[in-house]
């Protein structure tokens, strides 16, 4: 359970090896949000680095099918990511089930067009699993 002040936490989407996701309310607007927090109450130090550049790499990644966050809390002894719930689907969800790349995915002289009509309708959620590796 996650206990940030300005959201009201509606339930857990997934534990991951490292991590854990929460699907929530942010009180100030009312908005569906998705927190993602180390599942460690005292996480190392190079995991909050690691952390804190996802945020920073995906907050200015510019692309139609990325999610974006939208903060980086403080929580406890870490950080919280949040970011807008949009429906989407975590990264490691989509990418088992395609061989391509997401830039070949989203290249209109792609091969597959069932891939690439897919991938321009579903928004993936790297911060959810930004690296092939479990988190």
């Amino acid at each position: 359970m996650v206990n940030l002040p300005g959201y009201q936490e509606t339930n857990q989407i997934y534990p991951r090896k490292r991590t854990l996701v929460y699907r929530a309310i942010r009180e100030q607007e009312g908005c569906r949000v998705i927190i993602k927090v180390l599942r460690n109450p005292f996480p190392r130090f190079n995991d909050l680095i690691c952390f804190r550049k996802q945020y920073f790499i995906t907050r200015h990644l510019e692309h139609p099918i990325i999610v974006r966050p939208l903060a980086l809390e403080r929580y406890s002894n870490s950080y919280a990511l949040v970011m807008p719930d949009e429906r989407t689907i975590a990264l490691f969800k989509y990418w088992p089930n395609f061989s391509q790349n997401l830039i070949d995915s989203t290249n209109p002289s792609s091969s597959n067009g069932d891939i690439s009509s897919r991938a321009n309708s579903t928004k993936f959620n790297p911060n959810i699993s930004f690296s092939s590796r479990q988190n």
